[in-house]
């Protein structure tokens, strides 16, 4: 049991001084979580028969992000990084968001089914996120300025909000998509060039 009280007493030495490299100070590490420097100071003492709190872990997860399994010893990742891609995600979608299939028939009629993300968003961001790439080349290139592309992208968050239904389809599964549409488009059209020049035989 004190080994793994020490192994969380290190790990949580770890998070400060990822911390601490980041700019952020014990001092505001008490403030933030509204707890005192003496506490915070026991936790990391080997020394010390205080036991981390885990109203204190979860909100080190809430405003630095920081994994409390990271610290409970049962995860390598100290930053909750699945979490915050989920939180991201949840921000631009306002949470309408789910999972489509698709099931298709390979050559050797073997059936596969595919699920891709599907969820509805503004298309103002949409669009932002396209021409930032856009922007991006302007500047480099010398055709604009940053402050001047900053301010054509502007517009597009003072636009109306136009809600529109996406799905995100993995580049190397777009292809065979396309692929498979293509070659079953050819085989219809074969088929309708051979019954225009095929001679049928009278009905009796």
């Amino acid at each position: 049991m004190n080994d793994i009280k020490s192994e969380q007493r290190n790990r949580l030495k770890n998070v400060f001084d990822y911390l601490r490299l980041s700019g952020t100070t014990q001092a505001d590490i008490s403030k933030k979580l509204d707890i005192d420097e003496s506490t915070l100071s026991h936790y990391i003492s080997d020394s010390s028969p205080h036991k981390i709190s885990s109203d204190f872990l979860t909100r080190l997860h809430e405003v630095y992000n920081i994994n409390p399994d990271y610290v409970y010893g049962n995860s390598t990742m100290m930053l909750d990084i699945y979490g915050k891609q989920l939180s991201n995600l949840i921000s631009f979608t306002n949470e309408k968001w789910d999972t489509v299939s698709r099931t298709s028939i390979d050559q050797d009629g073997n059936e596969t089914t595919n699920h891709y993300l599907h969820f509805t968003m503004d298309k103002n961001f949409y669009d932002f996120l396209m021409d930032v790439d856009v922007a991006k080349l302007a500047c480099e290139n010398g055709v604009s300025s940053l402050s001047d592309e900053i301010s054509r992208l502007k517009e597009l968050y003072e636009a109306e909000p136009n809600m529109q239904e996406f799905v995100v389809i993995p580049r190397n599964k777009f292809t065979e998509i396309v692929q498979e549409h293509t070659r079953s488009r050819e085989q219809l059209e074969e088929v309708i060039n051979i019954l225009q020049f095929s001679d049928y035989p009278d009905e009796d």
